[in-house]
């Protein structure tokens, strides 16, 4: 209901006391009509509030005792909740408010479960959970492949067959049952059939004639043919021939010599067949069993011949190719499943349920003989690493579970950036005391241990894009390249081919991130450049470089790169023709000058960090994280960050955490109760130990845990120093700001400030050399480069252009030397008198305002710098 619309009724409170039916006892405190508040009977109410709960930001719900905080104090708590920084070790605070969890799932920080599964796969960019929800589906594992069927086995398979055997579905069943699912085959196209008796023929070798026998040739029998020492005649030869003997040793030229007794003869139209794959069929197993080599050599065909083989079949090397002999279902592999169900082979289990499909899987089941299995699907999740958010920050998200964990639905499995298992994390739970030490921490400033920058507590990566644009001049387009002008190699050596950086490479400020030229214009050449052109035709200066480089007081590590071009069609604006993105990422630990805050508004800057030994100490020995000053609780009002700083501290001894929500939580008498469960003082201060001295401190101190965060105002992003840089155009004083690399401002009041000191001659040279005199500190740079004293400075350019603001106005503002009559006119008097051309000129009728000739501007008047 609205407003508007509650006015009309009588509205009971959330806690009216009602009986078991509801029914309102004795009489209830209502909201009349008109807003006033009454007492009515039961009959009269018209509603009932069902709870009595407010509706608060998101940033408000999770301040706990945000009811114990001033207004004030909690909005700033709330402002600068959003400027947190994510940190590289997020913790989830020890005292929240039980929003936290609520949060990170409504904005999408964390991922949770679609669907209940067990985790089959982890790793840091991806993790994949196989559903038990839903129904096991029956897959076909796959099929003999068709086009390998009733081919010729192009190798010998041990277990399979041999070269030549045909392929069929036995052999393709063997094949799959050894792990042969590629085989290399030949096409029966592919396959020659050779006639020995018609192209091959074998004759007697008559080079033996004459040669002596070495050793004895000896029958199958063993009876001597011819004996050793003897010459080979025609009729011996005969004898060895028809005896089937394949070669004898004889002597040739004084050594013995292997040399065979017949010899065949191939037809030179057929001699192509040598070397080729003898193919083995059913038809030649018995004559083939005999012969070892697969491919054809004349021994071998010489043993065909004497086996009594008439033809053979052959194949050209060439010929095979190589097939799947089993085709996997492509369905089951292209979306990620997993077994639903235990596979078994002789009572041993092969593969488990939950197992994830793989070719290797598939190939040991299709081995088994498995035709069918029953598959779930699984649920891929992938983690964004290291992307950059639009403040600059790093978003980085983590696999909270491992392989084999089981999850629910709308369980957490992985955290984002500022998340701790499922819970905001925007700081760190630290050990604080609240302690005045040294001045240190004076005005709201913060001292904190050496501990938080060792240990990366408050660590945070920051990543920063580059940008450069490439785009088309009227002399001409802009080009990226490592080729850059007067500029050094080791400049250029982290550069890769397009001129972009490479990823991986650490830089500094100056250093050049995308190297790119600008045609120069004609004009731009001075005359003696433009004569040197003319002379020797040097077209190499024609470009300058403007090179994209880090910015001042940058550094950090290459982590990206991009390049679009309008060429590939990448959607660019108009007149750009290319543009490349730079991304460098910087870790950056608490230091000196950056900002810290609690929940409850508690803000201060870090004035110094002390060794872990100088903080002050516990009774057991325990140094603090972080003091904080104590007169900024009273005056700030804002007790909560006391009450969670003593129920922060029991929360830690007693090893958990609490949620106290807003305007309901936990009440004092629940945290001195939280105080004596873990055996500590109800007032929440103990003895605390000087760090230098070792001494007790003479009163006890505030000490507990609080939950301190990194604010996003970082000393590196103001901190900033200028020698010489850009001047504005027409005032010629220095730009300001750091990203124009800009100067220091001297306003009114430190103008005041100085002079209130007496400092003539550092306000001169502030307002002067330091600002707009041009000719100046030209002067003076060559003065200090040559060790010469520094002239005088002259008049300022702001001057210059009151005079001409003045002219426009046809006022001209003259000054007036010293004259010899001081007593008339003072030094550095101002004389400002009418033009006299200008009064001339000037009609008398239409002048109405009479113009004194000249008047006169005490020193007592000050020209504003600015």
């Amino acid at each position: 209901m609205t407003a508007d619309d509650e006015e009309n009724y009588n509205i009971a409170q959330a806690n009216t006391e009602t009986d078991r039916k509801g029914i309102i006892k004795g009489t209830a405190i209502c909201r009349q009509k008109g807003g006033e508040i009454v007492e009515v009977e039961p009959l009269d109410v018209d509603l009932i509030d069902i709870s009595p709960n407010q509706v608060f930001s998101a940033s408000a719900t999770i301040i706990p005792f945000l009811e114990h905080d001033e207004a004030n104090r909690a909005l700033m708590g709330c402002n600068m909740q959003h400027q947190a920084v994510p940190l590289i070790q997020p913790e989830a605070p020890r005292v929240g408010t039980g929003m936290e969890h609520q949060i990170v799932v409504d904005n999408c920080s964390v991922v949770l479960a679609k669907e209940s599964g067990v985790v089959s796969y982890v790793d840091a960019g991806t993790i994949k959970i196989a559903s038990l929800d839903a129904q096991p589906v029956k897959f076909k594992l796959g099929n003999i492949n068709s086009e390998a069927l009733y081919r010729f086995l192009g190798e010998d398979i041990a277990n399979v067959g041999r070269i030549g055997d045909l392929v069929d579905g036995t052999v393709a069943r063997k094949l799959i049952q050894n792990n042969f699912f590629k085989v290399r085959t030949i096409s029966r196209d592919e396959v020659e059939t050779i006639n020995l008796g018609e192209f091959v023929k074998v004759e007697r070798n008559d080079e033996l004639i004459g040669k002596i026998l070495v050793e004895p040739a000896l029958d199958s029998e063993g009876k001597t043919l011819i004996a050793a020492g003897k010459k080979i005649t025609e009729t011996g030869l005969e004898k060895l021939y028809k005896a089937g003997i394949r070669d004898v040793i004889v002597e040739v030229e004084g050594s013995p010599e292997n040399l065979p007794v017949a010899i065949l003869k191939v037809a030179a139209s057929r001699n192509s067949f040598l070397g080729k794959i003898l193919l083995r069929g059913p038809k030649e197993q018995e004559i083939f069993d005999n012969i070892d080599s697969s491919f054809v050599t004349e021994d071998v065909l010489r043993q065909l011949l004497q086996l009594g083989a008439t033809e053979i079949r052959v194949v050209d090397i060439m010929a095979l190719h190589e097939e799947e002999v089993y085709t996997f279902n492509q369905e089951m592999l292209n979306s990620s499943r997993i077994l639903a169900e235990d596979i078994y082979d002789s009572k041993e289990v092969v593969a488990y349920k939950g197992s994830y499909l793989t070719v290797d899987l598939l190939k040991r089941l299709a081995s088994i003989g498995v035709d069918e299995i029953h598959v779930s699907y699984e649920t891929t999740y992938k983690l964004q690493k290291f992307f950059r958010s639009n403040q600059d920050i790093c978003i980085n998200q983590r696999a909270l579970v491992r392989k084999g964990d089981f999850v629910s639905a709308g369980d957490v499995i992985i955290d984002g950036e500022a998340c701790d298992r499922g819970d905001l994390a925007l700081g760190q739970n630290v050990l604080v005391s609240y302690l005045p030490w040294r001045g240190y921490n004076y005005q709201d400033a913060i001292i904190v241990s050496e501990r938080l920058v060792y240990d990366d507590v408050y660590t945070s990566i920051h990543i920063k894009e580059y940008k450069l644009a490439v785009r088309d001049t009227k002399v001409g387009p802009e080009e990226l390249t490592r080729e850059i002008p007067n500029v050094s190699e080791e400049m250029l050596r982290n550069l890769d081919e397009n001129g972009i950086v490479r990823v991986g490479t650490e830089v500094k400020s100056g250093d050049i991130l995308v190297g790119k030229v600008t045609p120069k214009a004609e004009s731009e050449f001075t005359p003696e450049m433009k004569l040197w052109r003319a002379m020797f035709d040097r077209k190499g200066q024609d470009v300058r470089d403007s090179s994209l480089r880090v910015s001042p007081g940058e550094k950090g590590v290459v982590i990206g790169t991009q390049l679009f071009k309008r060429d590939k069609s990448d959607e660019l604006q108009v007149g750009l023709n290319m543009l490349a993105k730079v991304y460098v990422a910087e870790k950056r630990k608490i230091q000196v000058g950056d900002k810290m805050s609690g929940r409850h508004g508690n803000k201060g800057v870090i004035s110094k960090i002390l060794p872990i030994y100088d903080m002050p100490f516990l009774e057991d020995g325990s140094p603090v994280d972080i003091i904080l000053s104590p007169l900024g609780v009273p005056s700030r009002m804002n007790i909560g960050q006391i009450l969670e700083c003593n129920l922060g501290y029991a929360a830690r001894q007693l090893g958990v955490y609490f949620a106290t929500p807003i305007f309901s939580g936990a009440t004092e008498k629940d945290v001195i109760d939280a105080l004596e469960k873990a055996s500590l003082p109800k007032d929440g201060k103990m003895n605390l130990y000087d760090g230098y001295t070792g001494e007790k401190f003479e009163n006890k101190v505030t000490i507990g845990i609080a939950y301190m965060l990194k604010l996003n105002h970082l000393v590196e992003d103001k901190i900033h120093a200028r020698s010489t840089g850009p001047y504005a155009l027409i005032t010629q004083q220095p730009l300001g700001g750091k990203a124009q690399f800009g100067g220091q401002r001297l306003g009114e009041m430190e103008v005041w400030a100085l002079e209130a000191y007496g400092a003539a001659h550092t306000l001169r040279e502030m307002l002067t050399l330091k600002s707009d005199d041009t000719e100046g500190r030209i002067k003076a740079y060559e003065a200090i480069c040559r060790g010469k004293p520094i002239p005088e400075s002259g008049t300022p350019e702001s001057f210059k252009v009151i005079q001409r603001e003045l002219r426009g106005l046809c006022i001209d503002l003259q000054i007036i030397g010293e004259k010899e009559d001081k007593s008339k006119s003072d030094k550095g008097l101002f004389n400002m008198k009418v033009d006299a051309a200008i009064q001339e000129s000037m009609d008398a009728d239409q002048m109405k305002v009479i113009v004194p000739e000249t008047f006169s501007i005490s020193d007592e008047i000050e020209l504003d710098e600015e």
